[in-house]
């Protein structure tokens, strides 16, 4: 079994954080959450800012990774920001809020550009801090500056994702008012306004999405789930339109994991699907569960077949679940379960009597935040990660 040792804990906020996500390349995070000091309904009353994974930011060994502020945020979503993305290729981000609002920012500048755009960039953060719409860079930071490039609406309440697909051209935000947007966003780097392209229907708040690609012609796929215990995959056809290529139930996925088998035993909201992750190569796939369950599948040609579970069910909710990231060589599962922080590990089939026991505990660490553990993610190469 293995250790998990924390390296380091920053306090970024005073309040809720909601959402994580990493960059792509780099070793920045963007991390969001509910108003701290600000009131709820004034511009920018949630909180959203980048920082830097970096040795020795937090006054310690250099060895020792922790988070220094790279940039605030200073955008226009009035209430909690609720979810974040960057895109795959690293030059655009999102930020969803509770008032229904996405923002879609930009990046500045591109990473080794000469002194003279330094120098902009430098005059662009002392104008933000003035007032102006764009981020607020932090002086001495080597990186970029993300500005604001559009905002997308039509969503009639809170956002709970939003998420890019790989080539970066597209967007699918979903909401609580049960519906998933899919956007084209390619020209936002233009300065151009983003476009739906499909809408889609759920039963119930509409939790979580995640992108991946399939098939010889690696059309785009998304899939979203939430409250309704349904996780929808839609594939791209060739004119560009999605359509719904598979549907996964829990109740169908091995039904109800924890104790007691009568209907009032169960844990209210069991079923709800609170996140999804897909590997790097596309070929895996696990469902954080309201039970405290990850499912996992692995990717065929017809869709997605059931490989097996972690956990064994109970009554505190699995918030996130996340594949290491390119570059790494295991599928160990990482769960944010209540207020602890799991890691499954795949046994062989020499090691399990079923093919559906074949993800093991291998440690956790059952009090990791004072509060409930929204969101984790490995970083690049599986080698430790960030909640």
């Amino acid at each position: 079994m293995s250790k998990i040792t924390l390296l380091s804990s920053t306090k970024v906020s005073n309040a809720t954080l909601w959402s994580l996500a990493l960059h792509p390349t780099r070793s920045l995070a963007i991390v969001t959450g509910s108003p701290n000091d600000i009131q709820p309904n004034t511009k920018g009353g949630g909180f959203a800012a980048i920082y830097e994974i970096s040795g020795g930011a937090n006054g310690e060994d250099s060895n020792v990774p922790g988070l220094r502020l790279v940039q605030k945020l200073s955008h226009s979503i009035s209430r909690t920001v609720r979810c974040c993305d960057f895109s795959p290729d690293g030059r655009l981000l999102s930020i969803g809020g509770y008032d229904g609002v996405v923002e879609i920012w930009s990046i500045d500048k591109a990473a080794g550009d000469d002194e003279e755009d330094e120098e902009e960039e430098e005059e662009g953060g002392e104008e933000s801090a003035e007032g102006g719409d764009d981020g607020i860079g932090v002086e001495g930071s080597n990186y970029p500056i993300y500005r604001y490039c559009c905002s997308v609406t039509g969503q009639e309440n809170e956002i709970k994702s939003c998420t890019f697909s790989q080539d970066s051209g597209l967007l699918c935000t979903t909401s609580r008012d049960k519906t998933q947007w899919i956007w084209d966003v390619q020209g936002c780097w233009e300065g151009m306004d983003p476009e739906v392209v499909s809408i889609g229907q759920h039963g119930g708040d509409v939790k979580c999405s995640r992108w991946t690609k399939r098939g010889t012609g690696l059309s785009a796929m998304v899939g979203s789930a939430g409250y309704d215990g349904i996780c929808r995959w839609m594939e791209e056809d060739e004119e560009g339109d999605f359509q719904v290529q598979t549907t996964l139930e829990s109740e169908e996925a091995g039904g109800y994991k924890g104790s007691g088998s009568k209907e009032e035993d169960k844990r209210p909201g069991w079923e709800t699907i609170w996140d999804i992750c897909v590997s790097s190569s596309g070929a895996r796939m696990c469902l954080a569960r309201g039970d405290g369950v990850v499912v996992v599948y692995d990717s065929q040609s017809s869709g997605w077949k059931l490989k097996g579970f972690a956990g064994e069910g109970s009554w505190e909710t699995c918030y996130s679940v996340d594949l290491p990231r390119g570059g790494s060589s295991h599928f160990n599962v990482l769960a944010c379960v209540g207020r602890g922080v799991k890691v499954y590990k795949e046994t062989s089939l020499f090691e399990s009597s079923e093919e559906s026991e074949r993800f093991k505990l291998d440690n956790e660490v059952q009090r990791g935040h004072e509060g409930e553990v929204f969101v984790g993610r490995w970083r690049k190469g599986g080698q430790g990660f960030v909640t």
